[in-house]
């Protein structure tokens, strides 16, 4: 009897532990390490992976503060309009409908 696999390209095919971010603690470990060497891996290839994966979250993080940044001055000039904008009213009440 054999067992053939369900979906051989199912979502899971391009899937490497060894780069998932939620699992980097537990491959750092030094016994985890020293069992991954002793099974043959390449652990230098996935450290240069990992530190372009640190690249790419500090690089999303800095996006994010920028945005944020820009956020924060769209709010501080939307406010600044919205203050002109009631000054220029009161002061055509104060002054009254102009004919022309």
């Amino acid at each position: 009897m054999t067992i053939k696999p369900v979906n051989p390209s199912g979502p899971l095919d391009g899937y490497t532990s060894l780069t998932d971010g939620y699992l980097l603690d537990y491959f750092n470990n030094k016994r985890m390490r020293n069992h991954l060497q002793q099974m043959g891996l390449n652990l230098k290839d996935q450290a240069k992976e990992k530190n372009s994966l640190n690249s790419v979250k500090k690089n999303h993080d800095s996006q994010r503060a920028q945005l944020a940044f820009i956020r924060e001055k769209l709010i501080q000039l939307q406010k600044a309009d919205t203050v002109c904008r009631i000054r220029e009213e009161r002061e055509a009440r104060k002054t009254g409908p102009t004919n022309s």
